[in-house]
């Protein structure tokens, strides 16, 4: 498996072999009075330890723009297309003429870092972790917002919530419909470096109040909730995953 890395982006050495490298693939839609969204990003990662390598985001609707994010020790590049007016929107996005390469350094061992995260890779590593009411918060460092976090992943009271999504493997697709216990997960972050201007943390453009509702029975992560800009308090639910 492997990224598809412009060529004015610099090459990095992989903490995995190649094959070894997980995609995660995360798409959103969302429609008000005010404007409606289409956002979706493909995140390739280490799996032992969620170390980000690089991460592709398309957005339309509002501003739309294509981002790809490429992970370094020392900080993260950022290759930013965008349209030039409304009818180059209309095009492909490899077709958007406005192009601008941004770097974003960081020190790991300064901030206690040991590796740096995208955000959504949260959805395989607490799917994974076997997390319950009484487990410790997990602590991860993630980039997001062009800036680095201290994140904290804290396990409240089980709860019950209603579902309907699809689910998918390499044999059968089903409908999971009805009611479920699910394990809400507080997430809290703070910048490293602490500014006059630093910008509020985002979780698939959420922020404020975030949190992530894990199924105990599956561990997939079927809500998230959170405050989106214009619109207010939004609930994200979990439509369509593909298991491998």
């Amino acid at each position: 498996m492997q990224a598809a890395v412009p060529s004015d982006l610099p090459a990095m050495p992989l903490p995995a072999a190649a094959e070894d490298l997980l995609t995660l693939g995360v798409s959103a839609y969302g429609h008000s009075i005010v404007k409606s969204y289409t956002a979706g990003a493909v995140i390739w990662f280490n799996p032992y330890n969620g170390a980000t390598i690089q991460r592709d985001k398309l957005t339309r609707g509002g501003k739309a723009s294509k981002r790809i994010y490429r992970y370094t020790p020392h900080g993260v590049h950022r290759l930013r297309i965008e349209p030039e007016d409304r009818n180059e929107e209309k095009e492909d996005a490899g077709n958007w003429s406005r192009v601008k390469q941004t770097y974003f350094p960081f020190d790991l061992e300064k901030a206690g870092c040991e590796l740096v995260i995208d955000p959504a890779v949260l959805f395989y590593l607490i799917s994974v972790a076997g997390l319950h009411p009484d487990s410790a918060p997990l602590r991860f460092c993630a980039f997001t917002n062009d800036e680095l976090y201290w994140l904290s992943v804290k396990p409240q009271e089980l709860r019950q919530r209603s579902v309907n999504y699809i689910r998918r493997t390499s044999t059968i697709e089903e409908t999971v419909e009805g009611t479920i216990e699910v394990l809400p997960l507080e997430i809290r972050a703070t910048p490293v470096r602490h500014k006059k201007k630093s910008k509020e943390f985002e979780f698939l453009e959420l922020r404020g109040n975030i949190r992530i509702f894990l199924d105990m029975k599956t561990g997939i992560p079927v809500q998230i909730s959170g405050e989106r800009r214009v619109v207010g308090k939004m609930d994200i639910k979990l439509d369509k995953v593909v298991v491998p």
